[in-house]
C-alpha cells in the first residue's frame, strides 16, 4: 500500500528519510521554511515529488501549527506525517488530537515519546528495565551542582535534562577538575531550568537503530561512534562504523521497548566504558538519528519500516546486514573544525591533524551522510553553499 507522505525538517539525514520512502513507493511532500528554501539543499532532492512552504515551527510555533492544520484539510491525500527532527516530534504531540482522522504519524504515542525526551524520565525506565545508568543527580541551582559533584566525584558531566536545551551553549560540559567545576559554578544559568548531573564515562558511542511493533524489536543495527564534529566527543558523528549486535544492547533494547510498549523509529543510545566494558544507558530517542544513513545502505531501511509498522503492516527482518561498512559526514567534519578553531579549542597543530583525518576519513568511507549517485543535487548545492558563504565572509574580510 503506497501513500503520500509528509515529510518534516529538513535536516541532513532527512534526505535519507526521502530516499528511503520514495523508493518504497511513496509519494512524498517536503515541508519547508522560506529560509530552508531559498538557502537549503534538502529539497533540491529528486524524491521529494513536491514541497510545502510552512511557518518556522521554533520561531512561530502557532503559526506552523495553523498552517500545519489547514495544509492537512485542504489536501486530503496526504496519508501520514514524518517528522525527522526533535522539535518537530515535540510540536506534533501538542495538536496530535487536531489532525485529521485518518491521518498517521510515523512517531510512538504521546506518552511515550514525553517518556523517552524527559531524560530524567528516561533514566528511571532504563533502571526499572535493569539496564545500567551512570550516577545521575538532578540539579537547579549552583548549591545542588557542587553537592552533586561531591556525591557523584570528578570527573562529571552536566547536560540540560530536556535535550532541545543547552547549558552554556553547549549540549553537555565536561567537569573533570576543581577549577572546571569552579568556572562552570561562576557562569551557571540564572533560568530555573533543571539540569543533570552524571558521573562521567569515558568510552565509545554505540547506535543501536531500531524499529519496533507493539513492544516488539522488529528491526536492529548497530554502530559506534568513531569520530564526533568536537573535540570532547559529544558532538554529531562524521564518522561511524557497522558493528555486530552487541547480545547484551539488543537485549536492553528489547526491554525498553517492551516496558514504553513502543511503536516506530528509534535511536538509542549507549556509551560502553573503555576500562571495564560494560555499556551504560544514554538516551533514547523517538525519531530518527543522524546514523540512519548508515543503517539504510547497509540494508536496514529504517524508515520504510517505521511506516509499514504504524500503518499496521507485520514487519520481518533476518536481521542481517553487512559489517565494518563506515559512513562518513565530511561536511560536517569541516563546520566542526571551524567551529572548534573559532572557539579555541584546537590549535593549527590540531588543526593539521584534525583535517588529515577527515580527508582520510572521506577516502576510505563506503557511504557518505548525503551523497548518493542517483540523487548528487543535493550534495551539489550544500557545498556550493559552503564556498559562497567563504568567498561572501573573504570579500568583507580581505587578508591584510
Amino acid at each position: 500500500m503506497y501513500e503520500q507522505i509528509l515529510v518534516l525538517d529538513c535536516h541532513v539525514h532527512t534526505l535519507t528519510v526521502l530516499r528511503s520512502l520514495a523508493s518504497a513507493g511513496h509519494k512524498i511532500t517536503l515541508g519547508v521554511t522560506e529560509e530552508e528554501l531559498n538557502r537549503g539543499f534538502v529539497h533540491k532532492s529528486r524524491f521529494a515529488a513536491s514541497t510545502w512552504t510552512h511557518p518556522d515551527i521554533i520561531e512561530n510555533p502557532e503559526e506552523f501549527n495553523k498552517a500545519f492544520l489547514n495544509y492537512l484539510h485542504t489536501n486530503p491525500q496526504i496519508r501520514c506525517i514524518f517528522p525527522v527532527g526533535e522539535n518537530s516530534v515535540r510540536g506534533l504531540t501538542k495538536i496530535r488530537s487536531d489532525i485529521p482522522h485518518g491521518v498517521l504519524i510515523a512517531m510512538p504515542e504521546n506518552d511515550v515519546v514525553e517518556a523517552c525526551l524527559d531524560k530524567p524520565s528516561a533514566y528511571r525506565i532504563a533502571e526499572i528495565c535493569q539496564i545500567p545508568v551512570p550516577g545521575t543527580r538532578i540539579v537547579n541551582t549552583k548549591q545542588e551542582l557542587r553537592a552533586a559533584a561531591k556525591e557523584l566525584g570528578l570527573p562529571v558531566i552536566a547536560k540540560a535534562s530536556d535535550s532541545t536545551t543547552l547549558l552554556l551553549s553547549r549540549k553537555c560540559i565536561f567537569v573533570r577538575t576543581g577549577p572546571e567545576l569552579d568556572a562552570l559554578v561562576e557562569n551557571w544559568p540564572r533560568t530555573r531550568a533543571e539540569f543533570v548531573v552524571q558521573k562521567e564515562i569515558r568510552g565509545v558511542r554505540h547506535n543501536c537503530d531500531i524499529v519496533a511493533e507493539n513492544g516488539r524489536l522488529r528491526l536492529f543495527m548497530e554502530s559506534e561512534i568513531l569520530r564526533t564534529d568536537q573535540p570532547d566527543y559529544a558532538g554529531n558523528s562524521v564518522f561511524d562504523r557497522s558493528i555486530p549486535p552487541t547480545p547484551v544492547l539488543r537485549d536492553y533494547c528489547e526491554r525498553l521497548v517492551a516496558e514504553l510498549n513502543y511503536t516506530g523509529l528509534a535511536l538509542i543510545q549507549f556509551l560502553r566504558d573503555g576500562r571495564t566494558g560494560e555499556s551504560y544507558f544514554l538516551e533514547a530517542n523517538p525519531r530518527a538519528g543522524s546514523t540512519i544513513g548508515l543503517a539504510v545502505n547497509c540494508g536496514v531501511d529504517l524508515p520504510a519500516a517505521s511506516v509499514r509498522a504504524h500503518f499496521g503492516n507485520s514487519l520481518e527482518s533476518d536481521g542481517r546486514y553487512p559489517l565494518n561498512r563506515a559512513q562518513n559526514w565530511f561536511h560536517g567534519d569541516l563546520l566542526g573544525l571551524r567551529k572548534a578553531r573559532l572557539n579555541r579549542e584546537v590549535g593549527s597543530r590540531q588543526s593539521i591533524v584534525w583535517l588529515a583525518r577527515a580527508i582520510a576519513d572521506f577516502i576510505r568511507a563506503d557511504y557518505h551522510t548525503t551523497f548518493v549517485w542517483n540523487d548528487p543535487k543535493p550534495t551539489i548545492t550544500l557545498y556550493r553553499n559552503l564556498l559562497m558563504r567563504t568567498l561572501r565572509k573573504e570579500s568583507r574580510n580581505p587578508p591584510g
